[in-house]
């Protein structure tokens, strides 16, 4: 039923008409009603009670009631409903028309299915979503092969970096991509092959520093164990370093002195022979062996021995001194004994054994003397030539120790010297028994004729004395690398292999063969002579057969 209020026109309500009509038969009339296949119609009230749904004829009052479903509501409160794909009232998905009559405010709704309302546009689309979808698919498939072989280079570098950071050092990229990576793993790897090169000379350097570094250990400890008064300075003299032999010498520790000048060890007369010392350090000099006088913490005055030599830096300038001073106030006192014994020999004994052989020359040549005088007279000039040659062996040997030995060269003519010497010497050795043999052509030595006599006088008496009277010593000379070279031949005893490399040494007697009985200095005072010269002296021997003694000479000029 339908009712109608009926009003003049002022407003004024003047009726009303109810009307009536059956729902039953006008869904009848709208069924017939041309519609789309599965297209619906509805119909509800204004209190949202459906009036009829074509897909629903008979419905009960109360599920007639749809005031909550979206597209009723939505019309009803004036607005028009158009969507979808929504739920509809048979239970599937639809899309869904509603909106309100002008008149009666009645809503009037219209679905359709939402499969055959999207059938026209879900086919191309499907396609197009399809075509789409392989293109994704394939672009991700290419992004992910385009990562794997961009990442898998590039990972292999990483893991390549890590192993050179753990000290595999042998390790490299292998990349062979053709492109900007493979120049970066090349870049790379000369990298690690420079690093590589670098860590090498690393630990040979490292090598080379604890080499040094054992050196310089083994060598301070050498320093500081050694005897010797070892001391460092700059090349102003200030004391730098000092070792336990320097602490004994002197007197002073290491902390009374480092840091405080030299000139504290050295006497007041000898200050300036600091600075010309410190000269020749700074011009790279060394100097060895200068003998001088230091003070000691107690104020003695100790005779020392030093050697010089300049400290060097890494770069090779000279930045200190280094010092080696050695005692010697032993040996400089031995040195004044022997100077007061050469002097004692030289006047107190000398002098009566000149008396006492002139004494017996002269008995000698008395006339009708008894014969027991004459032989004591020889006998005692025999004696006092024996004694007068055992102390000047003993001057000249403590000469040679103290450095006073003087030879003053000239021009000798060895074929006139030895037959000269041997007419001279005739009182005291056999020269019956000698043969020479000095070619006239031999070239004149440089040589002092009273050391040359001492040198040839010694060989010879040692020849004739170990050799069979019936045996000859023979004398012969010759060039030898433009030297001339003197030979004294004998038959002799001989002289033991174990001998031969001590028989010029003082005081020696060999243990076989020759044997003189005497002080043991006559070959060692030749050798000292014959070097004084500039020449060398040797033998050749063998036991029971003979021996050989040479000696050279510079020759004149």
């Amino acid at each position: 039923m339908l009712a109608s209020t009926i009003t003049d026109q002022q407003g004024i309500r003047l009726g009303a008409i109810d009307s009536v009509f059956s729902l039953e038969r006008f869904p009848e009339a709208l069924i017939t009603v041309k519609r789309a296949p599965g297209q619906e119609i509805f119909l509800a009230d204004r209190t949202g009670r459906l009036a009829f749904h074509t897909g629903k004829p008979d419905l009960t009052w109360e599920a007639r009631d749809v005031s909550g479903y979206l597209p009723v509501r939505t019309a009803l409160a004036g607005e028009i409903f158009a969507g979808g794909p929504t739920d509809s009232l048979l239970g599937d998905e639809r899309i869904i028309a509603a909106t309100t009559t002008p008149k009666y405010a009645w809503v009037v709704g219209v679905s359709t299915p939402a499969a055959s309302a999207l059938a026209p546009v879900q086919e191309p689309l499907r396609n197009t979503l399809m075509t789409f979808a392989g293109v994704v698919l394939f672009s991700m498939l290419l992004a992910v092969l385009m990562t794997e072989l961009l990442i898998r280079p590039l990972r292999h570098l990483g893991e390549t970096a890590a192993a050179l950071g753990r000290g595999e050092l042998h390790r490299r990229a292998q990349i062979t991509t053709g492109d900007e990576v493979e120049e970066l793993a090349r870049v790379f790897n000369d990298m690690a092959g420079e690093i590589r090169s670098r860590d090498e000379e690393r630990e040979k350097y490292i090598g080379q520093l604890r080499r040094t570094h054992e050196k310089l250990a083994h060598l301070a400890s050498i320093v500081e164990s050694s005897e010797d008064a070892i001391i460092g300075t700059d090349l102003q003299g200030t004391i730098t370093s000092w070792n336990a032999g320097a602490e004994h010498l002197y007197g002073y520790s290491a902390n009374d002195v480092v840091a405080k000048s030299v000139t504290i060890i050295i006497p007041p007369e000898r200050k300036d022979e600091l600075r010309g010392i410190l000269e020749k350090i700074s011009r790279g000099e060394k100097i060895e062996h200068h003998e001088t006088v230091r003070l000691g913490k107690d104020g003695r005055r100790i005779d020392v021995s030093m050697t010089v030599s300049p400290i060097k830096d890494a770069a090779g300038e000279i930045v200190g001194a280094s010092g080696i001073a050695r005692d010697i106030s032993v040996r400089k006192q031995a040195e004044a004994t022997q100077r007061a014994f050469v002097h004692t020999v030289s006047h107190d004994l000398r002098a009566p054994l000149t008396i006492i052989r002139g004494y017996a020359q002269l008995m000698l040549r008395v006339p009708d003397r008894a014969e027991l005088v004459r032989s004591r007279a020889e006998a005692i000039e025999k004696n006092v030539e024996k004694m007068h040659a055992i102390i000047e062996d003993l001057i000249d040997s403590a000469r040679v120790e103290t450095g006073q030995l003087q030879v003053k060269k000239q021009p000798v003519s060895l074929a006139d010297f030895v037959p000269d010497l041997l007419s001279r010497a005739s009182a005291m050795i056999d020269v019956g028994r000698l043969r020479v043999e000095i070619p006239s052509n031999t070239p004149l030595v440089n040589a002092d004729p009273n050391r040359l006599e001492r040198i040839l006088i010694n060989l010879l008496t040692n020849a004739l004395k170990f050799s069979p009277p019936a045996t000859e010593v023979i004398v012969q000379a010759e060039v030898l690398n433009g030297d001339a070279m003197v030979s004294v031949i004998d038959r002799g005893v001989g002289i033991a292999p174990e001998d031969l490399a001590q028989i010029f040494e003082r005081f020696y007697e060999p243990k076989a063969g020759r044997q003189a009985g005497g002080l043991g200095l006559g070959l060692y005072i030749t050798r000292m002579f014959v070097e004084a010269h500039g020449g060398r002296i040797w033998v050749d021997s063998e036991l029971g057969k003979g021996s050989t003694f040479r000696f050279t000479l510079p020759a004149e000029g």
